[in-house]
């Protein structure tokens, strides 16, 4: 009779008890069950560099239906020689510290493959323009290191260099060469502009005034208004800047409206004067009324006097004009001719001649002497005076050039006028 079973692994006892002929012997037998061989595969890992690898194992071996909950899984392992800090692209991944009653382990070595981490790639800072202080033009990021043009502070284009940090790393397009960021500060804008006037000419120069805006961070420069006319005409106000300490090449002149300065022509009024003459007279210097000529200027006007032709006592006179250019330099001039040239009737001297007669005689013929004609005039003391007869019709709105009869009697003393019908 065989009295002794087991399941586990292990040593055993088995004791034989006699029947028959041997009934009351025993005798006891030492036997063992061996350990089951499990063998525990290291699954295969793919990660990114820098992750945290998760390891698993498969199992092949278990008896009788048995699986992984008869072990006491806490105690696995793994050796693995990855580091978050230090890039191999596979490594082993090596399981242990399984332990069973009933079961021997064969481990079998997995991989670890490690895939390189993407880094995006840095890109230019836009929009900066030149403020006076230093801007950065790249930014720094995580997996990458700047060199070069990083933080700058004039206008102008720069050039950064970004390298990664760890050959785990590779660029988001797949490329792990140094990139170069190209990036710029932008001048800052001037803003200038410039007054106009314009006034009649004075003699003086015109000028007016002009602004800039756009210094930044306590800049500036000297700033000046360099248009000035003196002389008719027009020209663009101009400008000059003298930058002195202050870099021009950080900024962008914008030229807004440049006024205009104009100096217009200045009135002046030329009138000719009254003149007068006695009869047969050669005519005075005519002489004129210059008014509007800046004060010390001379000479600069020109102009022509003369009168309307005549040598015969007018009672109207005769009128003198003036004449010349309409704009002469920085004169626009109106001429007036509003002066009369009167010539004074001339003074005759008629002297009676002495006589001598008889007592009782006939009255001699008297006789005279005149002195003072001129322009070969001569006087016949027995001309009879002249008068027209009815030389008018006045009826209705006739009567026309009357004065021109008016104008002879005047002019001729024998004229002794006329009759009107």
């Amino acid at each position: 009779v065989v009295n002794g079973t087991a399941v586990n692994a292990g040593d055993h006892k088995l004791r034989i008890i006699g029947n028959g002929n041997f009934k009351g012997e025993t005798a006891d037998i030492d036997w063992a069950i061996q350990k089951a061989t499990l063998t525990v595969t290291a699954d295969n890992k793919s990660i990114v560099f820098e992750e945290t690898p998760e390891f698993t194992v498969t199992y092949v071996g278990f008896v009788n239906g048995e699986d992984q909950s008869v072990l006491d899984v806490s105690a696995l392992a793994f050796d693995c020689s990855y580091s978050p800090t230090v890039y191999a692209v596979s490594h082993t991944i090596t399981p242990k510290g399984l332990v069973s009653d009933n079961y021997m382990f064969v481990y079998v070595d997995g991989t670890l493959t490690v895939d390189k981490k993407h880094i995006g790639i840095p890109g230019p800072v836009t929009g900066l323009v030149y403020n006076g202080v230093e801007q950065t033009g790249v930014v720094g990021g995580y997996g990458y290191a700047l060199f070069g043009d990083v933080t700058e502070k004039d206008a102008g284009a720069y050039s950064a260099t970004a390298t990664l940090t760890n050959d785990g790393y590779i660029w988001s397009d797949g490329t792990a060469n140094d990139r170069t960021i190209a990036w710029y500060i932008a001048k800052a804008d001037l803003h200038i502009t410039t007054e106009g006037a314009s006034r009649p000419y004075n003699g003086s120069p015109l000028t007016a005034s002009g602004t800039i805006i756009g210094f930044v961070n306590g800049e500036g420069a000297s700033f000046s208004v360099t248009g000035t006319i003196t002389d008719v005409g027009s020209i663009t106000n101009t400008y000059s800047i003298d930058w002195g300490t202050t870099d021009p090449d950080n900024y962008d002149v914008v030229t807004g409206t440049l006024g205009t300065l104009t100096i217009t022509h200045r009135s002046v009024t030329i009138t000719s004067n009254d003149a007068s003459k006695t009869y047969g007279d050669d005519d005075p210097t005519f002489t004129v009324t210059i008014e509007g000529v800046v004060q010390g200027e001379v000479g600069v006007v020109t102009y022509k006097v003369s009168r309307v032709p005549g040598e015969d006592f007018h009672e109207d006179g005769y009128e003198i004009s003036v004449t010349g250019f309409e704009t002469e330099g920085n004169y626009r001039i109106t001429f007036v001719s509003s002066g009369k040239l009167t010539i004074e009737k001339k003074d005759l001297t008629i002297t009676a001649e002495n006589k001598n007669v008889k007592f009782k005689e006939s009255a001699p013929e008297y006789t005279y002497v005149v002195n003072g004609f001129v322009r070969g005039d001569a006087f016949t003391a027995d001309k009879k005076p002249y008068i027209s007869c009815e030389y008018m019709h006045c009826m209705g709105n006739s009567g026309g050039n009357m004065k021109l009869y008016m104008d002879l009697e005047e002019k001729y003393p024998m004229y002794q006028g006329g009759f009107i019908w």
